[in-house]
């Protein structure tokens, strides 16, 4: 008897993305978690968490990859699970910078990795007063080179345990900051929990996506209105 061929369907683009995504994360976060919870002892380890933005311009919605809430207050943390050998951040004069994803001799412009969690500290600064909120990027692929040019808001595995101790120590030494106690970690780590619990991810992508086209479909009106008055104007 002769067996079918078995078909074997490859992996979408799409699909691979996001597989390659999740691995990403879950190895920041399990080298977050370790030297966290090593340094700190009682700490609250969060990731996946989706919150609002509190912005009046902009996505209703963020993700969290991951959150510690530990003494030392309020640390984010973006996983970016680039492939390439160099990451490279270029300053001009003018105080502007660019950000580089450089594979062999190919250099692969970058959107800034930091501005992304500008407004996730914002926010939790405003609704938690007196918490101290810091946010970090951390490139999953090990063998990535930072450039000493970047700043110091881009941390590789090996960077973790200097930065839980630095992070211990300036809030320490901030007078705005005191150090948190236990049930104020388990309250804070409870209250974003429970304020996450209204919101899932399919939501959150799909209020970003609708947030993308609508800003897409306002710059092309307003590109058309520029164009219709260039014509007037000859």
């Amino acid at each position: 008897m002769h067996r079918a061929a078995t078909r074997h369907r490859s992996m979408s683009p799409d699909l691979n993305r996001k597989s390659h995504s999740m691995a990403s994360e879950a190895k920041a976060l399990e080298a977050i978690r370790e030297v966290f919870e090593n340094v700190y002892g009682h700490s609250r380890i969060l990731n996946n968490i989706v919150l609002p933005t509190g912005q009046e311009q902009g996505p209703p919605t963020s993700e969290y990859d991951v959150i510690v809430i530990c003494s030392a207050g309020i640390i984010i943390f973006e996983s970016k699970g680039w492939n390439a050998d160099r990451l490279v951040c270029k300053h001009y004069p003018e105080g502007k910078s660019q950000w580089f994803l450089i594979q062999g001799s190919v250099s692969q412009p970058i959107r800034d990795p930091i501005a992304q969690g500008g407004f996730k500290t914002r926010y939790l600064s405003s609704q938690l007063p007196g918490v101290r909120v810091k946010n970090y990027v951390v490139p999953t692929n090990q063998a990535l080179q930072i450039d000493p040019k970047c700043t110091s808001h881009v941390v590789g595995f090996n960077d973790l345990p200097y930065l839980a101790r630095m992070s211990r120590f300036r809030s320490k030494k901030t007078g705005n900051f005191h150090l948190l106690k236990r049930d104020e970690i388990d309250a804070i780590a409870n209250t974003i929990v429970e304020l996450s619990s209204q919101y899932t991810i399919d939501e959150h992508i799909a209020s970003l996506e609708k947030w993308i086209k609508s800003r897409n479909t306002q710059c092309n009106r307003d590109a058309s209105t520029q164009q219709s008055a260039g014509l007037h104007d000859r």
